[in-house]
């Protein structure tokens, strides 16, 4: 009964390419029973197309968008997001660097501004430590040719260092 926490700005499900993308690796999990829809969480969503909002609605996976997170408060989301994590057998989690607003990681290829400061994203990270299950981590899409004054590359290492 493994789960998924993805932070992102994008849901990545928008089609089923073969071979899978980083666009659409979410619904060929999905699709090909790879992992139960139930056990994915979404947090940071903030621009979606239109059939990848219809795949998450007629799916029913859960997830924070960005105004989410700003009407209900980082610590409630967050509780949110752990008392569902804290029953999986294992659990993954996935950071898309675009999660965090451009301010605090500009070294992306897909940029989104209104995202998550880089506080609040080492507070989810620090939370989600504190599970039992918490097996693997990555850190996806950072560009340092795209970056300024390193402070994407320094905010990926300060993620990847307090995560173990």
């Amino acid at each position: 009964n493994p789960g998924l926490v993805v932070f992102d700005a994008h849901p990545d499900c928008v089609n089923n390419f073969e071979p899978p993308t980083h666009e659409d690796y979410l619904r060929v999990l999905i699709e090909k029973n790879i992992l139960k829809k139930e056990n994915i969480i979404l947090v940071g969503i903030r621009n979606w197309h239109k059939q990848e909002y219809s795949f998450l609605k007629e799916k029913r996976i859960k997830f924070y968008s960005m105004k989410e997170i700003s009407q209900e408060g980082i610590k409630e989301v967050s509780e949110a997001v752990m008392s569902v994590a804290k029953d999986f057998d294992a659990l993954y989690v996935s950071m898309d660097i675009d999660a965090v607003d451009p301010c605090f990681a500009p070294g992306t290829g897909h940029i989104e501004p209104g995202g998550l400061t880089s506080r609040e994203m080492l507070y989810f990270l620090n939370k989600l430590k504190l599970l039992k299950n918490l097996k693997m981590l990555d850190l996806v899409e950072i560009n340092p040719s795209k970056d300024v004054n390193q402070l994407t590359v320094s905010l990926g290492a300060k993620l990847l260092v307090e995560s173990t």
